[in-house]
């Protein structure tokens, strides 16, 4: 997912992007181009590197490219989630 932010500096407009870092489940199904119920599923299972805060599923974009990757999905989850 890239965010684009409209910056105004000295009366000139700018256009920023950034890659967003954490993401929902819809914005995780898109990125690896899949449905939102089979993200929510995988993670549900321990099969995706995944965090559910209160009723929403959080996802590191880094995690997902690394268990996408072939990682241990233990290791991306530890690695790039602390505790809540």
């Amino acid at each position: 997912m890239v965010v684009e932010c409209n910056l105004k500096w000295k009366g000139v407009w700018a256009v920023e992007t950034r890659t967003k870092e954490v993401l929902n489940a819809d914005e995780a199904a898109e990125f690896l181009g899949v449905n939102p119920y089979t993200i929510r599923q995988k993670a549900r299972s321990g099969e995706m590197p995944g965090r559910k805060v209160g009723k929403e599923w959080r996802f590191s974009r880094q995690a997902l490219l690394e268990w996408l990757a072939g990682g241990d999905v233990r290791r991306a989850h530890n690695e790039h989630h602390t505790p809540v």
